[in-house]
């Protein structure tokens, strides 16, 4: 499953994808019409998980990339992410 980095963002477009998603984790936020919004800490969980990949303008965004991303957004992400993930 792949998802779209736009800004602080992550969005699953396909709508069968996001309701699983969705469903079997509660990640996420439901968008209108179909598609699943992830924040960064949730798509950087998913990533880890090997559940979703992101891509940015239809190129793969790797782990590192998006964690720093994702450090920049929310502080301190990395501690706020070890309680996440456990």
């Amino acid at each position: 499953m792949s998802g779209d980095l736009r800004e602080d963002r992550v969005v699953v477009d396909d709508a069968a994808e996001a309701s699983g998603l969705h469903n079997r984790g509660w990640f996420g936020t439901p968008r209108p019409g179909g598609g699943l919004e992830l924040s960064l800490l949730e798509a950087v969980y998913l990533v880890e998980a090997g559940r979703l990949e992101v891509r940015r303008g239809g190129t793969p965004v790797t782990m590192r990339e998006l964690f720093r991303r994702a450090g920049g957004t929310a502080d301190p992400f990395e501690i706020r992410y070890l309680v996440y993930r456990d």
